[in-house]
């Protein structure tokens, strides 16, 4: 574990875990504590979860394993991935059960409180890196490591970056709710909890739970007073169907035209507007002028960092980070994507001398001191893009913008009060009927694959094996009801995005189970079904700009969704037309 903090001593003193942590520890076996201990110090040691089967074949079987694993609940350890290869992860709960656990709840409860004390000395302040927090707590490099990380895992910021062996946060809106003296322990506990589901389930093929430690931690809700169970960021309300933003991307151009297109495209999607200076000739005073006329107007500034420092302006400073700089200035949103493995850029999408590569080194550095992600290839930079804005959206909206002929007068507005009252009284006359073909007016064509094999074989062997198999492509036409009233049970508690499509691939493989058999003989063939990765992750955003469901977290495993209300509504008019 390495050595601990120098201020553990002070900040233990008198700490004691929290009842509810407690309970859930005393109802913790030796056996089941060894796992999730041995779990954790191996993703401390190698920044990967460890494979299931690996598991298995070290304990004995994985009916043992399971055996151990269902009483926990999938609240502290849950299979993670869709497909093999599977890897058994930890929650926030589930390192706190560790026997480190109660060092790193005072590790986070010693994160609060820095927050805390940065907040009433300088409320306007919300972004912190990890040397600050090292400074004032007295952390090792162990230890200030492993603070960043139980940030991610738990959620415990609304916003949070690491690469390059640092990291750096923003400050939740909760810490405007802590109390402003005495322990922290609580707050711990209500933010490991926030998400406590019973009826999660450990592995995936599980419909039901065992009871175990889930009705232990019920019964603690019931003697402690239950759980704030409010979502880790400020929920703003953004009318993401009227409004638009404009998003300023900023980067070196040559060398990062495929990745910028597909920023451009990400953006898109999201109904923002992308703005960039790249086709201008940024080589006079006036052009600058015109470039920060145009941050000005942005919502939100994007910065990209490949191989290149890119042109020099008149100033010495090259004119990317002189644009960043000013977009900081202005106090403008900043979102920043860097390259997570330089030495792999072609040698001619680097800077050639050592001066513009000592400017390249300097501003990678300025860039990773604020929040910012890694990315590798374009397609995963538009997809880091997409979910950074959106997290934004939902967490830190902007103005935006909005057309004039949208915003109504006061005749427009009784005219509209009037046309409302008008098609009310006609669903009123047309009934059920009415109400499902408005149901269908939003829907989605959802490709997926049937993969088939000889009978006795294990499809996920074949699709890895490459073994004599064939994959159909088929289609199905769904409301937005349709895919959330799916995804519901998985929404409620709060799931990321690969939970919600193995959930969705399950329940369509139901569903299409009585055709499928009959179509490929049931006696002969075995099958699974899947929908692709990139459309699903495309589905779910889509339903994040309708705002049926909603960002809830940065997991560490992907970005975590729950229901918004008028998600809610969609099921239940979903579920009213299917009787």
């Amino acid at each position: 574990m390495g050595t601990k903090k120098k201020s553990e001593a002070k900040a233990g003193t008198g700490v004691s875990m929290s009842p509810r942590l407690e309970g859930l520890r005393r109802a913790v076996s030796k056996e089941q504590k060894r796992f999730l201990t041995d779990t954790w110090r191996h993703y401390l040691k190698t920044e990967k979860w460890p494979l299931c089967r690996v598991v298995h074949s070290q304990q004995g079987g994985k009916s043992k394993v399971k055996e151990l694993l269902l009483p926990l609940t999938g609240n502290v350890v849950y299979e993670a991935g869709g497909s093999p290869p599977k890897r058994y992860q930890l929650t926030i709960l589930g390192v706190l059960l560790t026997e480190e656990g109660d060092h790193y709840s005072r590790l986070l409860c010693d994160y609060l409180g820095f927050l805390r004390k940065k907040f009433f000395a300088d409320p306007e302040r919300t972004q912190f890196k990890d040397s600050e927090f090292a400074t004032e707590l007295g952390l090792d490099e162990d230890n200030v490591k492993t603070m960043g990380q139980l940030v991610c895992l738990g959620s415990f910021s609304s916003g949070h970056g690491i690469g390059g062996g640092s990291w750096s946060v923003s400050a939740p809106d909760e810490v405007e709710d802590l109390p402003a003296q005495g322990g922290l322990e609580g707050e711990v506990e209500r933010l490991a909890f926030r998400w406590y589901d019973e009826k999660r389930s450990v592995f995936q093929d599980d419909g039901t739970q065992s009871i175990g430690v889930s009705r232990l931690v019920t019964s603690e809700i019931v003697e402690i007073g239950g759980v704030n169970s409010k979502p880790m960021a400020g929920s703003s309300a953004v009318d993401v169907l009227k409004r638009r933003y404009q998003v300023f991307v900023s980067s070196t151009y040559q060398d990062l035209i495929e990745e910028r297109q597909h920023v451009m495209q990400a953006l898109l999607e999201t109904k923002c507007i992308p703005t960039g200076m790249e086709l201008f000739p940024a080589a006079s005073t006036q052009q600058w002028d015109l470039i920060q006329r145009v941050i000005d107007e942005c919502d939100y500034y994007v910065v990209i960092v490949g191989g290149r420092y890119g042109s020099v302006s008149e100033t010495g400073v090259g004119y990317t980070e002189r644009e960043f700089d000013y977009a900081v200035k202005k106090g403008k949103p900043v979102l920043g994507f860097y390259h997570a493995n330089p030495e792999e850029i072609p040698a001619k999408k680097i800077e050639k001398d050592d001066s513009g590569k000592r400017a390249h080194a300097a501003f990678v550095a300025k860039v990773k001191a604020r929040l910012c992600r890694p990315w590798l290839t374009p397609s995963e930079l538009g997809s880091a893009v997409k979910s950074a804005i959106l997290n934004e959206l939902e967490y830190n909206p902007r103005p935006g913008w909005i057309r004039a002929d949208s915003v109504p007068n006061p005749d427009a507005v009784d005219k509209l009060k009037q046309k409302i009252a008008d098609l009310e009284e006609q669903l009123k006359r047309l009934g059920m009927t009415g109400r499902r073909s408005m149901d269908k007016v939003d829907v989605f064509s959802v490709p997926f694959e049937v993969q088939i094999g000889p009978e006795g074989e294990d499809v996920t062997k074949l699709v890895l094996s490459g073994a004599d198999s064939q994959t159909i492509t088929f289609s199905r036409t769904m409301s937005a009801g349709d895919v959330l009233t799916i995804l519901v049970d998985k929404l409620r508690s709060g799931s990321v995005t690969e939970e919600l499509r193995t959930a969705f691939n399950e329940i369509l493989h139901d569903s299409i189970a009585q055709s499928a058999a009959s179509k490929l003989g049931q006696n002969q063939m075995i099958w699974s079904v899947t929908v692709e990765w990139a459309y699903f992750d495309k589905l779910v955003h889509r339903l994040a700009a309708e705002n049926l469901i909603k960002q809830a977290a940065n997991y560490i495993g992907g970005d975590m969704w729950e229901i918004t209300p008028k998600g809610y509504k969609t099921v239940s008019h979903a579920k009213a037309l299917q009787t």
